[in-house]
């Protein structure tokens, strides 16, 4: 089958599209199929974290299945004909695999029998009517690349295995099957071929964006790969695209030998930019004299700021769009900082929580019981608050460096708190929140053992009863 064929047979197949029910003993699972299974499916032990976020994905699936009794979204399959590649099975599955994955492991759960009659039997499928083998693994894959969650790794690397794998298929044909620009099908193929597992890395758990590699890619020489991957972590797009232009654009120096023939796209991109810098002098006089000679002061105002823009982009200095730009990345910068110092100021607010109540519990031990006590709750914070005060005063007294940053080391994060803040009027819900938590774990770890009893009771009887009937059956 011709691509053509195929591009005209995908447009129909949904409208051939037919509601099923069917036994996932019935369905056959080709893990190739399933893009991030496919790549992350190797043995390597940098794609643990990438497993075991898998697997608590389909955990939680089993879960909402659980919650309402069966799958929500019908599974989709392709009708073939059986054959030892299929096991024999007349369905291949389509879309769906963590479904799939979640109903397979609860249904063959052997402490709940009743679950392969529930989830194992009559699930309910789409069919999509592929009219050929191809046509059948082409759209299984574009299928799967629709995943929302698939990062840009993942992507490349199921858009190579189309392109790969299906004889005549060119990437524009795939653009448009995908409802993506071709040079966006180009730039996930260069991704896939030429980026090394140390950036794919940092792009696979989103340390740099697509964008940072793309414009990476198109500027930076090859070998200087790395070094600008470092450079993009934490930065913003806009902040780092300028930075790797200002340090690589303008080098002579592209590597040697055949490196240096690899990396012939910057050199390509490096002419664009001296020639449309050449263009933008050339006509800045003519821009300029607009600027100053204009009668009409809005059309004045109108070629100042583009005789600014222009001044920005040939680096001359002190320019309106220069301090603007300058004042954005500033603006942002200080956003950043803004969040993380929140960030560690919320963690430093929990940890002296903890530590007070910590306090609270063992100075509540070492005092009578609440029957025989006076103190509320909040008289008994104000006397750990107070012993707080004492040791950050004591710290403040002692002259002794060395005595100081022992007794810092021991009051730990309370030290970098401001106390007056933390008042028992914020202690005491705490206090509750956690006493409530603890009770639901001890009420958990009680039912759990609860369960674990009766489990042992019924194994007990049922080896006893076994016993009873093999000395049965001796005796006769």
């Amino acid at each position: 089958m011709s691509v053509k064929d195929i591009k005209e047979n995908l447009s129909t197949i949904s409208a051939n599209a037919e509601f099923v029910r069917l036994d996932l003993d019935e369905i056959y699972v080709d893990d190739e199929l399933n893009v991030r299974e496919d790549y992350w499916g190797g043995d390597a032990d940098d794609t643990d974290d990438k497993k075991d976020e898998n697997k608590d994905s389909i955990e939680h699936m089993m879960l909402s299945i659980q919650a309402v009794g069966g799958i929500t979204t019908p599974m989709q399959v392709c009708s073939v004909e059986p054959s030892d590649e299929t096991e024999g099975k007349s369905y291949v599955l389509n879309a769906g695999f963590r479904r799939y994955s979640a109903l397979k492991q609860l249904a063959e759960d052997e402490d709940e029998p009743e679950n392969a009659e529930l989830y194992g039997k009559q699930q309910p499928c789409i069919i999509i009517n592929a009219s050929s083998d191809q046509e059948m693994w082409v759209t299984q894959l574009i299928e799967n690349l629709h995943r929302k969650d698939l990062n840009p790794i993942e992507e490349a690397f199921g858009i190579n295995r189309i392109l790969t794998n299906t004889e005549g298929l060119k990437a524009s044909v795939l653009a448009k099957m995908l409802g993506v620009s071709q040079s966006r099908i180009s730039q996930y193929q260069k991704i896939h071929k030429e980026l090394p597992d140390s950036i794919k890395d940092m792009l696979s758990d989103n340390s740099i964006s697509f964008s940072h590699v793309r414009e990476m890619m198109s500027i930076v020489p090859k070998d200087s790969w790395p070094e600008a991957a470092k450079l993009a972590k934490g930065m913003p797009y806009g902040k780092f695209k300028s930075a790797i232009e200002n340090r690589y654009s303008t080098s002579d120096d592209n590597g040697d030998g055949d490196e240096g023939k690899k990396d012939g796209d910057v050199d390509k991109q490096r002419s664009k930019k001296a020639i449309r810098a050449s263009v933008i002098e050339k006509i800045r006089p003519y821009v300029k004299d607009k600027a100053e000679n204009s009668e009409d002061d809005s059309v004045k105002k109108l070629w100042k700021t583009r005789l600014d823009a222009i001044n920005w982009v040939l680096n001359v200095d002190d320019t309106k769009m220069g301090k603007d730009v300058k004042e954005f990345f500033e603006e942002i910068e200080k956003k950043e900082q803004e969040a993380e110092a929140n960030k560690e100021a919320e963690s430093a607010k929990k940890s002296f929580i903890k530590d007070c109540i910590k306090q609270l519990r063992e100075l509540r031990k070492a005092m009578p019981a609440d029957g025989e006590r006076k103190n509320t709750l909040k008289e008994d914070f104000q006397i750990v608050l107070n012993g707080v005060k004492d040791k950050v005063k004591k710290i403040e007294d002692e002259e002794d460096e060395e005595k100081k940053d022992k007794l810092r080391n021991e009051l730990g994060i309370i030290f970098d708190i401001d106390i007056e803040k933390f008042g028992p009027e914020v202690l005491v819900p705490a206090w509750n929140e956690d006493v409530e938590a603890i009770k639901k774990r001890k009420e958990a770890a009680k039912k759990r053992a609860e369960e674990k009893r009766k489990e042992k009771e019924k194994e007990d009887k049922e080896k006893k009863e076994a016993k009873g009937k093999e000395a049965s059956e001796d005796k006769e």
